[in-house]
């Protein structure tokens, strides 16, 4: 009876999940679990590599609370906590643990993909090579044949995903998480006329979970306190994305709280990553939220304050070459200072598409 309830609630979490966003869980959560399961098998397991998985399950809880897959997400969190505790006590790294706790999370996901193919009878799609697909696109501009539109149409759906697509199954999670927060839901204003391959698509849906959650948790305010200060009730967040000579420009910045420089430098003391007469600059203070560990939540919650989610985001973009750096905007108070990420990736041209140039 009890795994008969069990296997209901994850089919009804199922039915709840768009198909194709299902999919793209699935496959970068195995991706990051095979990482992982690969970290646990150096001889030489260290401080860094526990952090590298320590992302890895901090990325997966990320996306398996937006979908609310109740009984997958409770194994990663205690998989992410064990880790926690061994980076912040300094506490021997114990493989056989590390290894069952990736166990179990692979067992769940497993339960979850078997349901999803075996008793709702759904099958993954296949998809062409980016270059192969790009190269492809390029000679059908120059045809005259009547097919050419359903075939553009087809490469477009299936090779690669516009960015209105990708953030929403990143934002449709955004009133589930605002009520565990006690917070209006935002708007998200995304500009961009861009569609990028599957592998640009996963890492961009894995930098905005974790974007949009650190700015939920930390930027915006709740609907009192943006009351009390002449705000709308409900928050916004603004998402931009261009390319210029193959390099993939974003900035991401919310109407919330802003940073404040001279709390972040005070937490930075008592954690002993600066020294207390340290002179820094306000950029200089800014960049230390992307130290691992730092937050200036006084409690850890299943959502934030261990320190993470700023570093995996850092970690992914320097991972494809790229840069993420916080930008200051003019400091409105003494204690309140503005800002915004910018984000530059490289790409090659078979990775992204501009709608308005295949319309």
């Amino acid at each position: 009876m009890v795994n008969q309830r069990k296997e209901l609630v994850i089919i009804g979490e199922l039915l709840d999940i768009n198909e194709g966003y299902f999919q793209s869980f699935i496959e970068s959560t195995q991706k990051l679990l095979d990482k992982s399961f690969s970290t646990t098998k150096n001889n030489d397991l260290d401080v860094e590599a526990i952090k590298s998985i320590f992302v890895n399950l901090h990325t997966i809880k990320g996306t398996a609370r937006s979908h609310s897959l109740s009984y997958l997400t409770p194994f990663v969190h205690d998989g992410e906590q064990f880790l926690s505790d061994i980076l912040k006590h300094k506490g021997i790294i114990d493989k056989d643990h590390i290894t069952r706790d990736l166990n179990s999370i692979q067992e769940s996901l497993n339960e979850y993909f078997d349901l999803f193919s075996g008793k709702l009878g759904r099958n993954f799609s296949s998809s062409l090579p980016g270059d192969f697909a790009h190269r492809l696109l390029t000679a059908l501009e120059s045809s005259s044949s009547h097919e050419v539109p359903r075939l553009r149409s087809f490469l477009l759906d299936n090779i690669y995903q516009n960015l209105d697509t990708i953030l929403n199954e990143v934002s449709h999670s955004l009133e589930r998480l605002a009520e565990s927060l006690g917070k209006n839901p935002p708007q998200l204003v995304i500009n961009s006329s861009l569609s990028l391959d599957h592998q640009y698509a996963k890492l961009i849906k894995h930098i905005s979970t974790h974007l949009i959650q650190n700015s939920m948790d930390h930027g915006i305010e709740t609907t009192e306190e943006r009351l009390k200060k002449n705000k709308p009730a409900s928050g916004s967040m603004y998402y931009d994305f261009w390319v210029e000579e193959n390099i993939l420009n974003i900035t991401f910045r919310d109407d919330g709280n802003g940073l404040n420089l001279n709390k972040i430098k005070s937490k930075a003391v008592a954690i002993e990553i600066i020294e207390r007469d340290s002179e820094l600059s306000m950029i200089e203070m800014a960049n230390l939220i992307f130290h691992p560990g730092f937050s200036t939540k006084q409690s850890v919650s299943e959502i934030s304050g261990r320190g993470i989610g700023l570093q995996a985001v850092k970690s992914m973009v320097e991972e494809h070459k790229g840069i993420i750096e916080i930008c200051l905007d003019h400091q409105t108070s003494e204690q309140v200072t503005p800002f915004y990420f910018k984000i530059i990736i490289p790409l090659r041209s078979e990775n992204f598409i501009i709608l308005d140039q295949v319309a």
